[in-house]
């Protein structure tokens, strides 16, 4: 039998061993980086540093991507080019065909794969970090929660802050949807709006910026900042609103873009005829939207002024956040990702909005910054945002998920050299009839079930204007055969849409809670 004074030395020194052990553990914790991804709505690559656009005006955004440790990367695309499916593969690390995510409808809380898989954010605060948002990060289900809140994802962070206002201010001050809005309301006289019935408008609103949805968000994101502590390290998710429609920001940002100078895109009237479908009759016709904007001449060059002028209030709310950032004692140890969702077409392939698998829609902004001085970038290669969760996960130095829980690839090796060889091709999933862009380094192809499909040399064509699905050229068909060997051969069955939309009454899974132990 071991000696009272033996035992007690030993207990002793066990315990010192497991405290030394535990404030090792809280100390490899505290050095490893913050995360603070801004995701951006329907934002497509019209700002200053990816050069979509030479008349964008995005000071703040073109200041991050010159910063040390920045990477802007020109050929990001997304995993679905519609809101919900691209942001839900974003967070959950499964591309809409394995998730069965395709529409905003589709809740992803209710896939097989998402139930038992953590999300990012949860992942993230499975391993010590603190979690926290604001702001349309997720995708807003339909349903609601028993707060009578549109859901935003608040259920994947420790900390969730809603900042639309809802229950404190006069609604009739407020803009028709609400969501893009809180004090300011459309100036009526200066005011366009389509006839079709629908959210495509846009104008000046009366009232300060500050009072707008995104500036609030903005400032809550710069409150937080200043009152982190270091001693654990954070995953901050901030949600920009702007430039999803309606297209109402204050004049001052109007001002920035004159009417008079404003260039259209290219538009070529007869681009859809070579798209057809199984029968050869045409596969595709110009968009509601853009037939209403020939018929009205001064709306084609509104709607590029407006889409612009909210890009440029979207730039000054993340200007905001990246102040605030810089002020704070986390500037040296926080990796920052800008992003978009999706694309958005402008005119291009004779349509507004997104949800196409045209390269308008499919590709997005993605910049990103990691500490440290190496000079800033741009890097060619193709990138997802389906990889982010995997690439955010490295980069924190974070157990390494298995390869089959995620569908993306880490890109961390892209900050140590920009233009190193990467993936050759890069997929996005559309909701309709099982179609699919497998996009390469130069070639596009647009694949739909019982279709002739797409296929586009982006080198020589980067509008996208001739479809050489059916040509004989040697070049051509092995740049066909080999982009089709990545179309999905599975598309899951879709999700059960969303219950309690519209009707105020929560939706019954929103109470489910959701164990971070449990998921993988």
């Amino acid at each position: 039998m071991m000696p009272p004074r033996l035992r007690l030395l030993v207990a002793v020194s066990l315990g010192l061993a497991c405290a030394v052990a535990s404030a090792d553990a809280a100390a490899a914790s505290a050095r490893r980086p913050n995360v603070l991804l801004i995701a951006v709505d329907d934002l497509n690559d019209w700002i200053g540093a990816l050069g979509g656009n030479p008349q964008a005006v995005t000071p703040h955004l073109d200041r991050f991507a010159r910063q040390a440790g920045a990477v802007a990367f020109q050929r990001a695309y997304c995993p679905g080019p519609v809101c919900g499916p691209s942001r839900s593969a974003m967070l959950s690390g499964f591309m809409p065909h394995r998730s069965g995510i395709y529409a905003n409808e589709h809740w992803m809380l209710r896939s097989e794969l998402v139930q038992t898989h953590a999300t990012l954010p949860e992942y993230f605060a499975k391993h010590g970090y603190r979690t926290l948002s604001s702001g349309k990060v997720f995708h807003k289900h339909n349903g609601v929660t028993e707060a009578g809140l549109a859901d935003h994802g608040q259920w994947a962070f420790q900390q969730w802050e809603c900042e639309s206002g809802k229950n404190e201010v006069d609604p009739a001050r407020r803009s028709s949807r609400g969501d893009n809005m809180i004090q300011g309301r459309p100036a009526t006289s200066d005011r366009f709006r389509s006839q079709l019935g629908s959210d495509f408008a846009w104008g000046p609103i009366v009232g300060p910026k500050e009072e707008t949805l995104d500036f609030r968000t903005a400032r809550w994101a710069e409150r937080q900042l200043a009152s982190l502590g270091t001693n654990q390290p954070f995953f901050m998710a901030v949600g920009i609103f702007q430039p999803h429609l309606d297209w109402h920001v204050p004049q001052e940002f109007f001002d920035r873009h004159p009417l008079e100078s404003i260039r259209l895109p290219e538009v070529k009237l007869d681009d859809l005829d070579d798209v057809v479908d199984e029968h050869g009759k045409p596969g595709s016709v110009a968009s509601n939207d853009f037939l209403w904007v020939l018929e009205n001449p001064p709306a084609f060059r509104l709607a590029v002024q407006a889409y612009l002028a909210a890009t440029s209030f979207a730039d000054e709310a993340i200007g905001v956040i990246l102040d605030a950032l810089a002020r704070s004692p986390h500037a040296d140890n926080t990796i920052v990702v800008i992003c978009g969702d999706h694309g958005w077409h402008l005119g291009e392939k004779l349509r507004f909005r997104k949800a196409t698998l045209w390269a308008e829609s499919t590709r997005t902004t993605l910049l990103m910054r990691v500490p440290g001085d190496r000079p800033a970038a741009v890097s060619p290669r193709l990138v997802n945002l389906i990889d982010l969760y995997p690439t955010l996960v490295d980069l924190a130095g974070l157990p390494a998920k298995p390869a089959e829980a995620l569908d993306g690839r880490s890109f961390a090796p892209l900050f140590e050299d920009p233009s190193r060889p990467w993936s050759d091709h890069t997929l996005s999933v559309h909701t309709v009839g099982k179609a699919a862009a497998v996009i390469g380094e130069r070639w596009y192809l647009v694949s739909r079930e019982g279709r002739p499909g797409e296929l586009y040399d982006m080198q020589a064509d980067p509008l996208q204007w001739h479809n050489l699905i059916g040509s004989a050229a040697p070049e051509v068909v092995a740049a066909r055969r080999a982009l089709e060997r990545h179309v999905p051969d599975r598309f899951a069955p879709p999700v059960e849409r969303n219950r309690g939309g519209g009707s105020g009454v929560p939706d019954p899974a929103l109470r489910q809670p959701r164990d971070l132990a449990r998921l993988r």
